[in-house]
């Protein structure tokens, strides 16, 4: 392959969940199904983006899904980025010695065979149709997505901060051949696709859907036709939630709180609003201008340490508080992805960053464009910025890391961008 070529490859597949997986933590049964899309990209070097319509992924699981995309589509298992959509409305594969009956671990079994299925599916498909390509970027705005912090008279707390601080735009990757036809559309945006997050249908079960960002990549596709790929990786949404829920915390006169749950109306949330992101991929995607990035396709992973904090024994644990114990629990390894092509850095992390952090590194970033992917190749939970620590809020107490952990990440990811 010649300096000046660059080539581009997408597939996607449903993981077919099998009827005898049901019931499975709760779920009886698949209101839409699921997808795995991957995004294979070549020059010089190879590299691939997975987006996994999952809630998160065991670290065992996401080495060997890198393995399996690696042999499907002819590249080092470390250029793969596992990038779960962060859907909480799916069922999670789980640690084998977590799992205390004969039925768990066929099922976890079952639900293992069908996401590697359809990941193989999915990279062959991208392997199968890598040609010619160029690309372009451009941002849109949406507003789907709200802080989800809010002050209450126990101490903050999960809600809709209308005047937090949110960032509404969308940022968008066309890939297109060279007759201008599209290949694929990868897109980032700050928000947890969690519309249906807890919400109880009315036989009292829930059901499995890939939410707000299924709805919106199904969007940009049909927008097209059959042979483009959209995909979504999640921003930093640490702090960031649908503007609308199926269930939902709502304070009363007195500033206490009380959940409301709409049960199966919610599902129209999760369409109007994943139409609403959908919409303003396409828009921001058909202004877009492509051209062949100069330079090759380079990638670097860091490891650091950050400070860390002692997790609450059960999420049960964890309420609104004026004041709260941060307890030191040493140190924590950090790793941090970076994947840069033309004028374009990606930044894939594991932990769930807030709005600010994401900020930071975007206005002080040397590249004209700089986008962060979180829950990328694992997930170990929020990394709040050092007012939420202040503040008492639950992505603080919910955390690993200690208050500066966020701040260190950033002046990391700054520094390596330099090296670049």
């Amino acid at each position: 392959m010649g300096m000046h070529t660059f080539r581009a490859g997408a597939g996607r597949a449903v993981i077919r969940l099998p009827a005898e997986l049901f019931p499975v933590e709760g779920f009886n049964g698949i209101h839409d199904e699921l997808c795995t899309r991957v995004l294979l990209l070549h020059k010089e070097a190879k590299a691939a983006i997975v987006s996994l319509e999952l809630t998160s992924l065991p670290t065992e699981e996401i080495g060997f899904l890198q393995k399996l995309v690696g042999v499907e589509a002819g590249l080092p298992p470390e250029n793969v980025w596992i990038c779960a959509t962060h859907t909480f409305s799916a069922p999670h594969i789980r640690h084998e010695h977590s799992l205390k009956t004969e039925t768990d671990r066929r099922k976890n079994v079952l639900l293992r065979q069908a996401i590697r299925e359809a990941l193989r599916e999915a990279a062959f498909q991208a392997a199968s149709g890598l040609t010619d390509a160029r690309f372009g970027i451009g941002t849109g705005h949406c507003s789907v997505n709200v802080n989800r912090d809010i002050p209450t008279a126990q101490g903050w707390w999960l809600g809709n901060n209308e005047s937090g601080l949110s960032d509404k735009s969308v940022t968008v990757l066309r890939f297109e051949k060279a007759d201008g036809r599209p290949i694929a559309f990868l897109f980032s945006y700050g928000v947890q696709s969690s519309v249906m997050d807890g919400s109880i249908m009315a036989d009292g079960g829930r059901l499995v859907s890939a939410d707000l960002a299924g709805v919106a990549c199904r969007y940009v596709e049909q927008e097209y036709d059959s042979s483009v790929t959209a995909l979504f990786c999640v921003g930093a949404a640490g702090d960031q939630a649908p503007a609308y829920k199926a269930r939902y915390m709502e304070p009363d006169k007195t500033g206490c709180l009380r959940e409301q749950d709409i049960h199966e109306q919610g599902f129209l949330l999760a369409v109007l609003q994943g139409k609403r992101l959908g919409a303003a991929v396409v828009l921001t995607a058909q202004k877009i201008e492509c051209s062949i990035p100069e330079d090759v396709l380079r990638l670097q992973k860091w490891v650091f340490k950050c400070p860390g904090q002692k997790m609450p024994q059960s999420i049960r644990d964890i309420r609104p508080a004026t004041q709260y114990e941060y307890i030191p629990a040493g140190e924590c390894e950090i790793f941090l992805e970076v994947m840069k092509l033309g004028n374009v850095v990606l930044l894939g992390v594991q932990p769930e960053l807030c709005c600010r952090t994401f900020l930071e590194i975007k206005e002080r970033s040397l590249f004209p464009y700089t986008i962060v992917f979180t829950l990328v190749n694992g997930s170990v939970k929020y990394m709040a910025d050092e007012a939420a620590y202040r503040r008492v809020t639950y992505e603080a107490m919910n955390s690993p890391f200690a208050a500066g952990a966020a701040e260190l990440l950033r002046d990391k990811a700054l520094e390596l961008f330099q090296k670049l």
